[in-house]
């Protein structure tokens, strides 16, 4: 399957805040050179639609993050950018949990995000809850080894290819993305059409659906993986050909290379407080030359997109305190203040 970006809503103007800056780019790339792609990621959200709350600086919400993303689209117009998300999205099993987790996935399709991973949080509390969300979302839904027991196929689709093309319509990448959920054996639930459901072991899952990606010829194959960090470079070591492996679990935070395979191993917290963002160049006869991540702390300085903030505040549950909210949607918030 694939799957062009969407054009985004109107841009929003505002400097970006302080971030984390790890860089895997060498030297003799010149500060102004632009990358081939962008990936922008998230994870581990688990229903946060607004900030977390925190006393200290909140973070986080989808109202910065669409200012972001929407920066980063204005600021970056001839490059090619992936909006991608780990897994484990979803909110308690309560009724405001479900409005919340509805709601994120509505929002997350209004920013135009192209693949999201399928965690074991996210279908754990019934197969019907997850048809509902998955109605609402305007993306690939896609886990590699979340599995029918009685045959070992796949009930998801296992990997997507995004043909992704500039804002400007100059240039185009084609990504390979496929991922997986940490490895539960006892995990059995009822799924599509009261079929059982499991979770295979992610190793052997993706090595076969790596190889197919790479058969189909992409520029790059990403990984999306709601896997502990341990296991996340444990895959990274063992499955050849994998470009990133982005992951969430545990609030984990993290930019490294795997000495194995060369596998960039991202890991970008949890509850929506930070984005990844990877700048990626290409060799010409393929494969990455170089690449350089930031993690953005969506906090204060980070101004909400004003549209995408009425859309949460119309969400009908408690909404934490936010000062900065009542600047940023006036339009006057500058990231940095």
């Amino acid at each position: 399957m694939t799957r062009g970006v969407r054009m985004r809503k109107a841009l929003i103007v505002g400097l970006l805040g302080m971030s984390l800056f790890l860089s895997g780019a060498s030297a003799e790339e010149p500060p102004s050179s632009l990358p081939d792609v962008m990936l922008l990621f998230t994870g581990d959200v688990i229903g946060y639609i607004d900030t977390c709350g925190c006393k200290r600086n909140p973070a986080g919400g989808l109202a910065r993050r669409a200012h972001f993303t929407r920066t980063m689209h204005r600021e970056f117009a001839a490059v090619p950018q992936l909006l991608l998300d780990s897994g484990n999205f979803s909110d308690n099993p309560t009724p405001e949990g479900d409005l919340k987790t509805a709601a994120l996935v509505e929002g997350m399709s209004l920013l135009g995000y192209d693949v999201v991973n399928v965690g074991e949080r996210d279908v754990k509390h019934g197969w019907d809850r997850f048809s509902a969300r998955q109605e609402k979302g305007a993306f690939d839904f896609i886990s590699a080894n979340l599995v029918f027991t009685d045959t070992g196929d796949t009930v998801l689709p296992s990997r997507t290819i995004v043909e992704t093309t500039s804002p400007d319509g100059a240039r185009k990448i084609r990504v390979g993305v496929t991922g997986v959920m940490r490895f539960n054996p006892i995990f059995k639930r009822e799924g599509p059409d009261g079929r059982e459901i499991g979770v295979d072991h992610p190793v052997d899952r993706l090595k076969t659906e790596v190889a197919a990606l790479r058969k189909d010829g992409v520029d790059l194959v990403v990984v999306l993986a709601a896997v502990h960090q341990s296991d996340g470079r444990r895959i990274a070591a063992e499955v050849g050909g994998v470009d990133f492996l982005i992951g969430s679990y545990g609030g984990s935070i993290a930019a490294e290379q795997s000495e194995a395979n060369g596998t960039w191993i991202f890991y970008s917290g949890n509850q929506g407080k930070q984005i990844g963002e990877s700048r990626v160049y290409l060799n010409p006869s393929g494969g990455v030359r170089n690449q350089s991540n930031r993690f953005h702390m969506l906090g204060q300085g980070y101004p909400a997109d004003p549209e995408m903030l009425a859309f949460v505040n119309a969400v009908p549950v408690d909404h934490p305190v936010d000062p900065a909210n009542a600047t940023d949607a006036a339009g006057d918030g500058v990231a940095g203040r």
